[in-house]
């Protein structure tokens, strides 16, 4: 239920990951996949294991694992998360507010869902070590999502260490 959670990927830079991470002096000690997943955790509300919430953060579920296992967020890290995660929210709805040529325009519920808009639509998740596909079903085009060009293959992405790409099918 949550196969565009990798969309936010393109969003990610837009918020300045993974620099607000590696330069932060609390979340740098823990890395940007640990908090890339643990942001998102604060946008959506998915498990934890969830397929396509381990490849937003470049994993698949074997090595996701490992990660999994990591001690919970402690306060400090929870504070800085959470202003992550409200960048992160703003950046990605502003980018498809500015695809749809409503740059001010904000329906019920705001930001938050609107990214819950984007993320909640079902699909599958392939992963491998270094290579993630995104498998969604071609009646779930968005014409708003390709404007913002949120669907486009990245290609190698060096900060999460894998290959992300979106196929319709």
């Amino acid at each position: 239920p949550w196969a565009g959670l990798p969309f936010l990927v393109h969003s990610a830079t837009d918020a300045g990951l993974p620099g607000r991470v590696l330069d932060h002096p609390v979340l740098s000690e823990r890395g940007v996949r640990w908090a890339v997943h643990h942001a998102a955790r604060d946008l959506v509300p998915a498990a934890a294991d969830d397929p396509a919430l381990l490849a937003l953060s470049g994993l698949d579920r074997d090595r996701g694992g490992a990660l999994l296992r990591e001690p919970p967020p402690d306060r400090a890290e929870r504070a800085a998360l959470l202003r992550l995660a409200l960048a992160w929210r703003r950046r990605t709805a502003a980018r498809l507010r500015d695809a749809a040529g409503a740059r001010d325009a904000r329906g019920p519920g705001g930001d938050r869902q609107l990214l819950l808009g984007l993320v909640t639509r079902p699909g599958r998740v392939q992963a491998a070590p270094g290579w993630i596909v995104v498998l969604l079903p071609a009646e779930s085009v968005d014409v708003a999502v390709r404007r913002a060009g949120l669907d486009l293959d990245l290609g190698w992405v060096p900060w999460l260490g894998t290959v992300v790409e979106f196929r319709y099918e």
